[in-house]
């Protein structure tokens, strides 16, 4: 009995133009179904319909050459290729590029759709390089790709800024880990009196060096913190930093203490300034007049770094069509598994990129501090009054993901448009800004992320 080897493949030096030829009887159209790797890939060269004709490998980017000259010669005698790809981070973007400059049609398959045909396809749930090539072939034939289209100069360049961004916030958070640490061992109080979204104990450490370099020259300490913190820190805040200086329990700190804690305090400062810088290269970006009008229009709703994030990641709102998909998009939408009488429960996706969901989270909850019509309706949610108040800011940014697309083509953002104002009836909401000091919200937020005494300006009034 002869053995079945239905996905066997063959190295791409035994590959000829002529040998694929001899496969097609006739056919002037191809589909080649790349599953990506790092070094070792493979190809299906398939027909229109998704039927595989031949798998192939060839080592990435070494014998890459060979596998572009064989593409180079089936165009040669008029075939038409299309590429079908998974979006596998960037491994593939090498490949993709010399397929996109020589014309070809690149379509990219969803990897979860790929995953969950695997039995599908033949029965078996295991999957491999060679079976996915079979899978993505078939499932082009049924319209199932999307088609890649490159990014623009401005999705590049705030691809960009939100990548230097992050690589200097990541850097950051880490080392105010290290620094915390530092702290509860040499000057556990500091760490009270410090709050988030602050520097200036940063300046302090990197030039007093701990208690001990505060208590050598108080005079100093108080006028670098009346410096550094631009008169934010009160009087009676500073005495107390320098009194908690002399008072510590903390363990002395010797040479190499200050050595370290001088070196993390310094890294800390310039990872900061590079984030200002970034933060201050998006508002020229974003205001710039060769950028698009939606992204200013989207900058005005959320910031200039959220914006830029959005688009790098995502792309322009506008090119999508309805508010629906940019919500699947960013992997807002919803999904939910239930069987007979068990009912399951609620989840978005998370299919789209995280960070997109990280900044539009911490956009929520400042609408829902600023806004008194979002606040109102955040209020209002099942998970609020059961206490899961993380799904009812979830639920915020689900509705706030779907009016980028209409604030983005040129309307402008009005609560009341994206909320039912109706079950809002018995709450009158009027938003007045208090120029000294502003209202402190009724209820709490879960204000992971969000800098620390940041209340909003809105006065509450309920309607008996």
């Amino acid at each position: 009995m002869k053995k079945k080897h239905t996905y066997r493949s063959s190295p791409i030096k035994d590959v000829t133009v002529q040998r694929v030829l001899a496969l097609l009887a006739g056919v002037t159209e191809l589909v080649l179904a790349i599953d990506i790797a790092k070094e070792k890939m493979v190809f299906g060269v398939a027909t229109a319909l998704g039927k595989t004709l031949e798998l192939v490998r060839f080592e990435h980017p070494r014998e890459t050459p060979l596998f572009l000259a064989l593409v180079d010669g089936l165009r040669a005698q008029g075939v038409a290729l299309t590429a079908v790809l998974e979006p596998t981070g960037t491994y593939g973007h090498a490949l993709r590029h010399q397929l996109h400059v020589r014309g070809i049609p690149i379509f990219m398959i969803d990897p979860k759709r790929s995953h969950d045909a695997a039995l599908v396809f033949d029965g078996v749930p295991s999957m491999h390089d060679p079976k996915a090539c079979t899978i993505l072939a078939e499932l082009h034939a049924k319209s199932l790709g999307k088609r890649w289209i490159p990014r623009s100069r401005e999705e590049k360049r705030s691809r960009h800024l939100a990548d230097r961004h992050r690589i200097a916030s990541r850097a950051y958070t880490q080392l105010e880990g290290e620094l915390e640490a530092l702290l509860a061992a040499h000057w556990p109080e500091l760490s009270r009196i410090v709050g988030t979204g602050v520097v200036w104990h940063l300046h302090l450490l990197n030039e007093r060096g701990g208690p001990a370099g505060v208590l050598a020259n108080p005079v100093a300490a108080r006028e670098l913190l009346r410096r550094v913190s631009h008169g934010s820190l009160r009087a009676e805040r500073i005495e107390e930093i320098v009194g908690c200086a002399q008072d510590s329990l903390g363990i002395p700190l010797d040479e190499d203490d200050v050595h370290l804690l001088k070196l993390i305090t310094g890294q800390m400062l310039a990872l900061h300034g590079q984030m200002r810088e970034v933060d201050a290269e998006a508002k020229k970006f974003v205001a710039d007049a060769k950028s698009p009008p939606s992204l200013a229009k989207v900058a005005r709703m959320l910031g200039a770094m959220t914006s830029c994030v959005l688009f790098g990641d995502v792309g322009d709102p506008c090119a999508y069509d309805s508010a629906a998909a940019f919500e699947k998009a960013l992997g807002l939408n919803l999904k939910v598994r239930s069987s007979g009488e068990t009912k399951g429960q609620l989840h978005i996706t998370k299919r789209g990129p995280g960070r997109s969901r990280q900044y539009l989270y911490l956009a929520a909850l400042r609408f829902i501090r600023e806004n008194a019509v979002v606040r109102a309706w955040y209020e209002k949610r099942t998970a609020f009054a059961g206490g899961l108040k993380r799904k009812a800011v979830v639920a915020v940014m689900r509705k706030l993901s779907r009016a980028l697309v209409h604030v983005a083509r040129g309307a402008d953002f009005d609560a009341s448009k994206l909320f039912d104002t109706r079950r809002l009836e018995n709450v009158s909401l009027t938003a007045t800004p208090s120029p000294t000091s502003p209202s402190t919200p009724p209820t709490s937020l879960p204000t992971k992320g969000a800098p620390r005494g940041a209340t909003p300006a809105i006065t509450w009034s309920v309607s008996p």
